[in-house]
């Protein structure tokens, strides 16, 4: 099997969430770094449109969302617990409230002097008003409305009382890592790394929580280009597909496929697989050929193209 690549930047959230990933299960990894936004030229070809970050390719599968690639850690790792769909319903409720509702006001709440000094040391002041603007223009066309900085707080407050209160042992449910600890990690360390908000010194479990599943690391990095990417891509087939996936209406047909919340672009494709918890799409850009892109059901919709 190739090497796992993250397509990522360093202030992601998301990407943080699958880069302690990494350092947990103590995984090689290659690294190709990309912009912050659109347009990311050598990054697009393996996506097809999808413009969220980070994305995972593996060989001549990419795989689009969090939610696929810590499936595909579970199943290289053989540890069940960091696939959603392989815990209980507590589990689910309490990540879809983290990169939820927590996560949208955790980015409002991180915002102010310390974290933009972070960010302006990854990029010039003209970037960072493009940026601004990216992220304004995707709030605004999102499906599902965020809170004001006012709702943001409370929201904040009420999360890390729940986290508190959770952290009855090292981790959220038991005394080793789940998928809710990855999910809940990327807004705390967003707060309390980023922004550096005092609310923090309030959570002393989480703080100390959060010191623990940074004490994994991110893994063992290596940094490739992004041509580099294309060409691995090139140099492998994707993984086959059973009879038993290919099921949908729409299979063999040109379709489109977008997250219903935010971040709406669509990617297209030939829908090549339909499973449980996932689609496949394949498309053959000149710069890799084949290659098969894997997004989640759960908050995904497809329909053909026009």
């Amino acid at each position: 099997m190739s090497e796992i690549i993250l397509h990522h930047y360093a202030l992601s959230p998301f990407a943080e969430k699958i880069r302690a990933m990494f350092g947990y299960l103590n995984l090689e990894w290659q690294s190709a770094l990309t912009s912050e936004m659109p347009p990311r030229p050598l990054l697009e070809p393996l996506t097809g449109g999808y413009r969220r970050i980070p994305v995972a390719q593996i060989g001549a599968d990419i795989y689009c969302d969090t939610q696929t690639i810590s499936s595909q850690l579970a199943k290289i790792s053989g540890k069940s617990q960091l696939c959603t769909k392989q815990c209980d319903m507590q589990v689910n409720e309490f990540v879809a409230l983290v990169e939820g509702d927590f996560f949208f006001a955790s980015i409002l709440y991180a915002s102010g002097i310390k974290l933009n000094k972070k960010i302006m040391a990854q990029m010039s002041f003209f970037n960072l008003a493009k940026l601004l603007l990216d992220r304004l223009k995707m709030v605004r066309n999102a499906a599902t409305k965020t809170a004001g900085i006012k709702e943001s707080k409370q929201i904040v407050n009420n999360t890390l009382s729940r986290i508190e209160d959770q952290l009855e042992q090292s981790f959220l449910f038991g005394p080793s890592p789940n998928i809710a600890d990855f999910s809940a990690y990327h807004p705390v360390w967003f707060i309390k790394d980023l922004g550096e908000k005092s609310i923090m010194e309030h959570f002393p479990k989480t703080n100390a929580w959060a010191e623990r599943i940074r004490e994994f690391g991110e893994g063992t990095r290596k940094e490739i280009s992004g041509e580099e990417a294309l060409s691995i891509a090139r140099a492998h087939q994707p993984t086959p597909i059973e009879n038993m996936q290919k099921t949908h209406d729409l299979i063999g047909q040109l379709v489109q496929i977008a997250p219903c919340d935010y971040g709406l672009r669509p990617s297209s494709g030939v829908l090549e697989a339909c499973t449980e918890h996932q689609y496949i799409i394949s498309r053959e850009p000149k710069e890799t050929g084949l290659i098969h892109i894997h997004f989640p059901r759960e908050g995904y919709q497809v329909k053909q193209a026009v």
